[in-house]
This record gives structure tokens, sequence and C-alpha cells, in this order.
């Protein structure tokens, strides 16, 4: 069955008239108040320079991505650490490893994920704001209320942090 829920592109807008330049405020707006270094950022992206190194993901990992609300990136990286984890385990516990191998494994593994989030965190944050930015101009009447749409949706949050935090809390708790 068709699926009538319009598209972003299906509503009436100057999205299609309307510049990089002129998208400054919008893009600014979603970056929040790291805009300066994400704006400069989104214009080496756009010349061309798809993939810069974002020493803060590769230090912080998961917990950058979820403060930058990059959920899809943040999922894909969790699974691929637990995934790589529950593989680590098997070898152990098959003897295909021993434990001094499997802590050099998991150090590898600590690097190659880090530098797998440094190099890919601005790139996909740029394509989320683009996203964004475009969705929220073609999707609403005027640029204010756009504003405020891309104020709320971009920007950066530590509800995940907080709730992750009380999670471990209660389960803490729970085993005493």
């Amino acid at each position: 069955m068709l699926s009538h829920e319009p598209t972003a592109y299906n509503y009436p807008s100057e999205l299609s008239t309307m510049s990089e330049e002129d998208k400054e405020i919008y893009y600014r707006t979603y970056f929040g108040q790291s805009h300066d270094y994400y704006y400069d950022k989104l214009e080496q992206y756009q010349a061309g320079r798809k993939f810069t190194f974002n020493f803060y993901a590769f230090f912080l990992g998961l917990p950058w991505l979820l403060y930058r609300k990059m959920n899809r990136f943040a999922l894909f990286l969790l699974v691929a650490v637990v995934g790589q984890s529950i593989l680590l385990s098997y070898l152990l516990e098959q003897k295909y490893i021993n434990t001094t191998n499997a802590f050099w494994y998991e150090r590898g593994a600590m690097l190659f994920w880090g530098l797998v989030t440094g190099f890919f965190a601005n790139y996909f944050y740029m394509r989320q704001a683009q996203r964004e930015v475009d969705n929220a101009i073609a999707a609403t009447p005027n640029e204010d209320t756009a504003l405020e749409l891309l104020s709320q949706k971009g920007g950066v949050t530590f509800i995940p942090h907080i709730v992750i935090a009380v999670m471990l809390l209660v389960l803490l708790l729970m085993g005493q």
C-alpha cells in the first residue's frame, strides 16, 4: 500500500532556490553553541573535503555521539562493539585465542573504533545537518518556525547520559 505521507520535499518552499549561503543561519541554529566550528566543517564538507578528524569523537566515542544527537551512528557503534565483544568472548571460550591475545585484540579494537568514530563523525554529522535543515525549511511555513524546529532537533543533549546514569545506578542498587 502506498503511503500518503508527504515527503519533506513535497511542501511548497524556497528550498530549491535557496543557496547554501542563505542557509547559514539555519545551520548555525542547528549546530548550537559550537556553530563556528561546525559551520567551518560544513564549508569544508561542501568544498569536497568530506572526512575531517574530530578529536572529541575519537576520545569520547559513544557519549559524544549521543551528546550531538547522532543516534543512528551511536546505535551502529554500540552494535559493532557489542558484536565484537561477543566474538572475542566466544574465541576465548573455545580456546582459539589466549587471554594475552584477547587483551591486545581488545585494545586494537578500541583504537580501531575510536579512529572510525573520529574520522566519520563529522561526515555523518554534516549529512545529518543538511538533511535536518532541508527538511525544516521545506516543512515549515516561515523562518522563525524552521529555526525553532532546528534548535530543538540540533544542538546537544545530556538526556541519554542522564538516563544511562540512572539505569546504571538502579542496577547497582539492585545488585547490593
